[in-house]
């Protein structure tokens, strides 16, 4: 799309927020956590760009490219959440504009949600920790019962238990996860350029892209 044109969010009551590289910069834990994981399989570190993409790349086997196995162990879960639960206050940070957003937002009355790849318990720890968490209805995140995007189960578990239309919401995020899963509710997808991966190739008629909060009207 035309990006010098504002995105009309004006006729949207809710809007649900990807978290890691959308409200976040949490790409020193990610990569940090990952490469801890690979030294303890003694697996050398990978660069960190080549690692933010694969996360957010759909079409991946995730555990065969971080761990080089075909399914992630208890060893690797354990060893990932270890990392990441005693750093995460320390290597993440708030993007420029996310608070002024949420709060324009939620003065106007829209419903905001979080629906996070991360593990719930995580999401909220780290949200809570740069104190945007109040602004949100419900934060969350992947379980047994919900698969990770691109899977539509979070998004469809946010609009079933909210009696929420298709029409009146929308899923903004940086990952083509977010943007199909999206697609699979039939709700209204952004995607924004300042998260893990590099969107400057995309055919700008194919998403509705910003490059900043600013490009919407509300």
């Amino acid at each position: 799309m035309n990006t010098s044109k504002k995105i009309d969010l004006s006729d949207k009551k809710n809007i649900i927020f990807d978290m890691d590289g959308t409200l976040i910069d949490s790409s020193r834990l990610i990569a940090n956590t990952i490469n801890f994981v690979r030294k303890e399989h003694n697996l050398q570190p990978i660069e960190i760009k080549t690692l933010l993409e694969a996360v957010n790349n759909p079409e991946i086997n995730s555990p065969q490219f971080f761990y080089e196995v075909q399914n992630y162990t208890q060893k690797h879960v354990k060893l990932f959440e270890s990392y990441y639960s005693e750093n995460l206050h320390k290597e993440i940070i708030i993007y420029p504009e996310v608070e002024i957003f949420l709060e324009t937002l939620k003065n106007k009355n829209y419903s905001l949600f979080v629906a996070t790849n991360a593990s719930t318990k995580f999401a909220v720890e780290m949200l809570k920790h740069l104190n945007i968490l109040h602004y949100f209805k419900e934060v969350v995140g992947v379980s047994e019962k919900l698969k990770p995007k691109p899977a539509p189960d979070m998004l469809l578990y946010i609009l079933e238990k909210y009696k929420l239309a298709n029409s009146d919401t929308s899923m903004i995020g940086d990952s083509k996860k977010d943007i199909f899963s999206a697609q699979k509710c039939d709700i209204f997808p952004i995607l924004v350029k300042w998260g893990f991966s590099d969107h400057s190739n995309e055919k700008s008629q194919n998403f509705n892209i910003i490059t900043s909060f600013e490009e919407l009207s509300i």
